[in-house]
């Protein structure tokens, strides 16, 4: 059983420790594992609730929640008879009666796509249980990392042949076998060999496109990639090219993909000129575009001219390279690409909570965000102690060495180990990336306590949401009573926007007790938040406190500020809302700092 599952068994146990006499809620299985689903498949499960006791049991509501990857979507619960249609508001079993909960899984991203049922239920009291439901989206993927929207080939002699080459990568979890390319409209002069494609997860696949045009003129036409196996629009590239009897002068290859050219880090391109033995004078671009270069000029056929591509500014590289040759038509040759820099950032702090002593713990996601224009590579994240009081769960991706395009995130989940003393928990998660020369560091704290109240996590975070949009992000926050005595709960501080979407708040723990609720955020105006849960209770020295984060974002005629559209895009292009803003996320990280201390290390 996971720790998570741990948890939720806890939670039943403390449930159902009333008399005989009483209803209790028992719960088969306490976790679901879904396993490996492909994206374009389902599981299914069904996890069975009865009324162990007797009396009444009533189920009050059943709630997906989120854990900051946006795949409490990817989940549907369907209650069964009794409970068809009348969860909410309440559900009624009778002594020893059975209700099923059908569940299905339809992964809509690549990783681990974990989110939580929740049972809201009343036996004597008002009480929750918390489910892990677990579950992998797999599959290949099928991209073109710094492809042009157009390949143009530029102008051919008749009946010579121009070739453009692109590499076709695959960053999934399995080789892809069943890729298609296709040209519309299709036939002559455009080809690609044969209309299928295999990529691996290995390398990348080159796919090499032709123009051979038969007669004088501009041809067009659009290529498609696509799989079966990989959801969502093809892939699609316009092309180019035009032919003229005329044409003497002939370059290898007749474009110039530059692709992403990072600030720091020069590229240079090679183009060779032919036939033989035709004098060129100049070599123009069109626009002149600062930092590009072209060497090689004035010469005789054959050559090999140099475009040095050496940006100092972020930007299109695209142009056109005109050379002329002393005698003839000119020969226009087409440049693409981008200037980028290379950007990243994770949290330096992250605290996961409180915690009892000798109880389960629970995870916590932490993200590594691309925050510039290129695309990095990453290396797989580590914890930094070699005896760790952490475990370590790669969420998206899967496998390392991968990539993170601009604007994408990497998460891991981080469980605290438990401790059978009270204290705090640290040590470091290192992230190595292109983007920089040394590591980035995010210090991980967990407190553990002998007395008190616990609850976990201590912060959400909701990224962007759309206004007046009833969005179902909810995440879960969980208590604990550390104490050998029961201890009472004043109804909770949560200002709006956000708010308990669970129809019942605990309103007292007994010793050992675990009580879950779900807090969601519904923004009715574009602009970030940042508020603070806050649960009091006679009995404990302090409040215990939620900092909550997120942005709302214009939908419809709810048109925000320009900026607002922050990205929170997951790695593998879920449509999850879950993410960092950026605002929030400054303050977030002061705050944490002020109260744990933080630990450098090289890397």
């Amino acid at each position: 059983m996971t720790r998570r599952g741990a948890l939720a068994a806890a939670a039943l146990l403390a449930g159902a420790r009333w008399a005989a006499a009483d209803p209790a809620l028992s719960v088969v299985p306490p976790s679901v594992d879904a396993g490996r689903v492909e994206r374009t498949a389902t599981a299914t499960a069904t996890v069975r609730i009865a009324n162990a006791g007797t009396g009444t049991l009533k189920l009050l509501a059943l709630e997906l929640l989120d854990g900051g990857t946006g795949a409490a979507g990817d989940w549907t619960v369907t209650p069964g008879a009794p409970c068809s249609a009348t969860v909410p508001p309440s559900c009624a079993l009778l002594d020893n009666q059975t209700a099923d909960l059908d569940l299905a899984f339809a992964p809509t991203s690549i990783g681990v796509r974990d989110a939580t049922l929740l049972i809201n239920y009343h036996d004597t009291a008002d009480r929750s249980i918390s489910i892990l439901l677990h579950g992998v989206g797999v599959g290949p993927t099928l991209e073109i990392l710094g492809a042009p929207e157009l390949l143009d080939f530029g102008t051919l002699p008749v009946g010579a042949t121009g070739s453009l080459t692109l590499g076709v990568t695959n960053h999934g979890t399995r080789n892809l076998a069943d890729g298609a390319l296709a040209f519309t409209p299709p036939g002559p002069p455009f080809s690609a060999g044969a209309g299928t494609l295999a990529v691996t997860t290995a390398a990348a696949t080159p796919v090499t496109v032709t123009c051979t045009p038969a007669a004088a003129g501009m041809f067009t036409a659009s290529l498609q990639l696509s799989a079966p196996d990989v959801p969502g629009p093809p892939i699609q590239i316009a092309l180019r090219c035009a032919g003229d009897p005329a044409q003497v002068l002939v370059a290898t290859p007749p474009a110039i993909l530059l692709g992403e050219v990072r600030l720091a880090a020069p590229a240079t391109a090679h183009v060779k000129l032919e036939p033989a033995a035709i004098a060129l004078t100049t070599a123009a671009l069109d626009p002149a575009i600062p930092g590009l270069t072209v060497q090689g000029i004035p010469a005789t056929t054959p050559v090999t001219l140099d475009l040095t591509a050496a940006p100092s500014l972020e930007g299109r590289l695209d142009s056109r390279l005109t050379i002329t040759p002393r005698t003839g038509s000119p020969l226009a040759i087409a440049v693409t690409g981008r200037a980028v820099i290379a950007g990243v950032s994770a949290p330096p702090a992250v605290s996961l909570g409180t915690f009892c002593v000798q109880q389960p713990t629970a995870p916590r996601i932490v993200t590594l965000t691309s925050t510039g224009s290129a695309t990095l590579g990453l290396s797989a994240p580590a914890l930094h102690g070699p005896m760790s009081p952490f475990d370590l769960q790669l969420i998206a991706p899967l496998d390392y060495p991968n990539v993170l395009a601009p604007g994408q995130r990497a998460f891991v989940a981080v469980t605290p180990q438990p401790r059978s003393a009270a204290g705090v928990a640290s040590d470091d998660l290192v992230w190595t990336t292109d983007a920089a020369t040394a590591p980035l560091h995010t210090t991980l704290t967990a407190t553990f306590l002998a007395d008190g109240g616990a609850i976990g996590p201590d912060m959400l975070q909701f990224g962007t949401v759309p206004v007046h949009v009833d969005t179902r992000n909810a995440q879960q926050v969980a208590l604990q009573n550390c104490s050998t005595a029961a201890f009472q709960l004043d109804p909770p501080q949560v200002p709006a926007p956000f708010s308990i979407d669970s129809p019942n708040f605990p309103t007292a723990l007994k010793p050992g007790e675990v009580a879950a609720f779900s807090v969601g955020f519904h923004p009715t105006k574009p602009e970030k938040v940042m508020k603070d849960l806050v649960i009091t209770s006679p009995q404990l020295p302090g409040p215990l406190t939620v900092h909550l984060f997120g942005q709302g974002i214009g939908s419809g005629t709810d048109v925000g500020p320009p900026g607002t559209g922050v990205s929170s895009t997951s790695f593998y292009a879920c449509s999850c809302t879950s993410g960092d803003p950026s605002g929030a996320l400054a303050i977030a990280l002061a705050v944490l700092a002020a109260t744990a201390r933080r630990r450098r290390r090289a890397g």
